[in-house]
């Protein structure tokens, strides 16, 4: 739904449409095929550890830039 940078790392918003995602999982951007880290998840200003499917969450991720992702694209672990 939104991407913005927050200083060195990367933030996406968006749904999880299905599974689970994990602080320190590795993902992938499915349409790029770029690898990520999970860094930190958070739901209505909620720190998470985990999100589970159906959640709106923020997802912060680091070894990937703002010019690697776009609106619209897939997370997949």
């Amino acid at each position: 739904d939104d991407i913005f940078q927050l200083g060195q790392e990367l933030v996406v918003i968006g749904y999880i449409e299905g599974g689970t995602i994990h602080v320190n999982d590795t993902v992938k951007i499915e349409q790029t095929g770029l690898s990520a880290t999970v860094t930190g998840l958070e739901q209505f200003a909620k720190k998470l550890e985990v999100a589970q499917a159906g959640n709106k969450v923020g997802i912060r991720l680091a070894n990937i830039s703002r010019a690697d992702i776009e609106i619209g694209y897939n997370l997949v672990k």
